[in-house]
């Protein structure tokens, strides 16, 4: 995760906040596309979050901490860039948040009812994705919801920053969970790149009685 934790520190000094989209847009086309993202957020998950704690992993700067919070009870997030996790603790102070080492999230097993994830996961290498997923599991209680907004443009060839996986991919890496939603939304980026993504919501399953 070093590779990664270096590239998005080195992202972020250049572009800022719009590092976590499209940085070719102008700031009023980010903002555009923020509340676009904030709407979905409020139309398709939020109630899924009501009243929850919540872990925005991978939360950048901040930007979707405030949506998360008109419906959570307590929102975390936590990010790899020393940058971003600073930035947001200004963007929205209501939040709290951690550094994120790569490897191992700093909660206990079970800690959150719900973990947000917005096109983060496409960004995490092949040999680390597995390790990865199974700190999310460990860290969702049962019944818990992973809301995942990713690329899955798998007919394109992996960048140095997008490994596009398809959904049963995700399904096979989140395997303590079932697949209750998966809808195909339109690039909120606005690129001109032929590319998918997919808002899935997994609901982690109840352990399985003991023998």
């Amino acid at each position: 995760m070093a590779k990664m934790q270096k590239y998005w520190d080195e992202r972020y000094r250049a572009q800022g906040k719009r590092t976590v989209g499209n940085v070719a847009l102008d700031e009023e086309g980010f903002r555009e596309v923020t509340e676009r993202v904030g709407k979905v957020i409020r139309e398709k998950v939020g109630h899924l979050l009501k009243e929850k704690i919540v872990l925005d992993f991978g939360c950048g700067f901040g930007r979707n901490i405030p949506v998360l919070l008109e419906f959570a009870l307590i929102v975390y997030g936590i990010d790899v860039s020393k940058w971003a996790i600073q930035e947001a603790a200004e963007y929205e102070p209501m939040g709290i948040y951690n550094l994120y080492d790569g490897s191992s999230i700093p909660f206990q097993d079970g800690f959150f009812e719900a973990i947000f994830c917005w096109t983060i996961l496409q960004h995490i290498p092949e040999e680390e994705i597995e390790k990865v997923a199974k700190e999310i599991l460990r860290v969702l209680s049962p019944e818990g919801y992973l809301i995942a907004y990713e690329n899955v443009s798998t007919w394109r060839e992996d960048k140095s920053h997008i490994w596009f996986r398809d959904v049963p991919t995700y399904c096979k890496l989140f395997d303590e969970c079932e697949l209750i939603s998966g809808r195909v939304i339109s690039d909120f980026d606005n690129t001109q790149e032929k590319e998918a993504h997919c808002l899935m919501v997994f609901q982690k399953r109840l352990p399985g009685p003991i023998r």
